[in-house]
Order: C-alpha cells, then structure tokens, then sequence
C-alpha cells in the first residue's frame, strides 16, 4: 500500500519550485531550489544583476540608426496628408476655372451628338421597334448610376469639383466611345483584308480594342490634369477620375451592345446581356481606367 504523501513534499512542486501559498520551510529542513523572479525579461537590470555572454545581449538596449538620406515618400503618402488636411478643415466648394466649364458644356455636347448618332444607327438599321434603344439606354444608366454613387464615396476622403466627376464620364462616353467606335471599325477592315474573317475575328478584340480604348480613355486623364492638375494630390484622385471614364465608356458600349444583341435574340437576349455585362462585370471598364489614373498620378514624374 502507498504511503500518504508527507507535508514537506505537498510544499513544492515536481520541478522544486514551492507551490503558491505553501507555508515556507522550516529551520533546518533540508535545502530546496529557489525560484527568483526577475519580473519582465525586457527589464533586467544588469547593472544589479550583472550578465554576461547571451544574456547581456539579449538584454542591451536596441540600436537605432537613422538612414543616412531621406527616403522618398510614396505617392500613396502623399494622398494620406492631402486626406488628413481635408478632415481637419471645413469641407470648401472647390472652384474650377473657365476652362473646365467650357470643357464641360462641349463634352456635353459631344456626348448628345454620340448618343444621337448611335440612335439614328439603330433606328435605320434595326427592324426593332425605336422604343427599344431608351430601354437599352435605361439599362446601360443603371450600371453607369452604380459606379458613380460608389466612386462618391472614394471621393469623400478628397472631394473633387462635381465639374470635373462629370466631364470624366462625359468624356468616356463621347470621345472614349466615339473614337474607339471609328478606330476598331477602321482596324477591323484592315485586319478582314489581310487575313478574312480569321484574322479579323481574332485580332479585333486582342489586339485593337485594347489599346484603341485604354488609350483614347486615358488621354481624357490627360485632359483634366491639364484643366485642374491642383487637384491631383495623390493615387485615389487617379483612381476617381479614371473610374468614371471607364463607367462613361461602358455606358455607351453596352447600348451598342444591348441594341445588336436586340435583332437576334430578342428582350430575353438584352435581359442576359445585361446581367452579364451590366451586373456581374458591371466594375471592368471602370477598373482597367482606374489602374491607369493610380499609374499615371503615382509615376515620379508627376509628382
């Protein structure tokens, strides 16, 4: 039968160290390992308790060295100042110049010429009845209505001139679309004489219709920093103005979109198209031109 343990052996545990609230060992008792703290391993005093090897090492004060030159601040930096300066004053009205309301009043211009255009397009070419293309129009300014009330939120942390939100979506979607229209067509003739309908059906959305549209979107970039480059503090204000070029843009080709999907498929082929292109890559035009606006603003030779 095993024995009960003795008291002197319930006062400590298996490693030696005593047990919390164990009465302390009686004179005489055999000697016991004794357990100091030193409390937090970051405050040892070696000047008390003096170490050596290792442990005054690990326990010297860390070096800090302060680099030689000045490192270059980012461009996303910068953004963060202009975003903290904003929240600290009263939100002001900014004020465009003369020039950003003539840009706006022609740009607006062109986006009723397109628009018109591409009506009359469909009016003289579709056997569909002409009610049809305001539906589709109403359709493609649901998607374009999404991406403007999200990009006012991004716009809140710098706002930006409402002239200038607009002029970018008039531009993406009278100039952007408009060139890019001509120029695919010009290139998709070319491509169809070289190398027939192949060619034509491969090279036309590879090759032309990235870079005629990426580029005749983000020369509307170019004009308003040209028109107001004060405004430009920083990636997000890129980011803002490319997004609703990209939203301009797709407003107009998804009417173009919608109205030749109209003669072959019918209502039920727009209503695909539409989730498609509308709903679930609703952000991809909006997206590529956003990229373009953090580039172009975060490129050191803008700043």
């Amino acid at each position: 039968m095993s024995q009960p343990p003795s008291p002197s052996q319930g006062q400590f545990m298996p490693n030696g160290r005593p047990r919390p609230g164990a009465p302390s060992s009686a004179a005489g008792s055999p000697s016991q390992p004794q357990y100091r703290d030193y409390g937090n391993p970051k405050a040892y005093d070696t000047s008390v308790r003096p170490a050596s090897g290792l442990t005054a090492a690990r326990y010297a004060p860390a070096q800090i060295q302060r680099p030689d030159q000045a490192q270059p601040q980012s461009a996303w930096a910068t953004q963060t100042r202009r975003v903290q300066e904003v929240a600290q004053h009263a939100k002001e009205v900014p004020v465009v110049s003369i020039a950003t309301w003539l840009a706006l009043i022609t740009l607006g211009m062109a986006t009723i010429i397109v628009l018109g255009l591409f009506f009359l397009s469909f009016v003289m070419n579709s056997s569909s009845s002409p009610i049809w293309w305001p539906a589709t129009a109403f359709l493609a300014g649901v998607s374009l209505l999404v991406i403007f009330l999200i990009i006012l939120l991004a716009d809140r942390w710098d706002p930006q001139p409402i002239p200038l939100l607009i002029i970018a979506i008039f531009w993406g979607a009278a100039i952007a679309a408009g060139l890019s229209f001509i120029l695919n067509s010009i290139n998709g003739e070319i491509f169809y004489a070289f190398g027939g309908e192949a060619l034509y059906a491969w090279a036309t959305p590879v090759i032309s219709a990235p870079l005629v549209e990426e580029t005749t979107k983000g020369l509307g970039l170019v004009l308003l920093m040209l028109l107001a480059r004060r405004y430009f503090n920083g990636p997000l204000d890129g980011m803002i103005y490319g997004a609703l070029i990209g939203g301009g843009f797709a407003f107009t080709e998804n009417i173009i979109y919608y109205t030749r999907i109209l003669e072959g498929a019918g209502a039920f082929g727009v209503v695909i198209l539409f989730v498609m292109r509308g709903v679930l890559n609703i952000f991809g035009h909006a997206i590529y031109t956003s990229l373009t606006g953090v580039i172009m603003v975060s490129s050191p030779g803008f700043r």
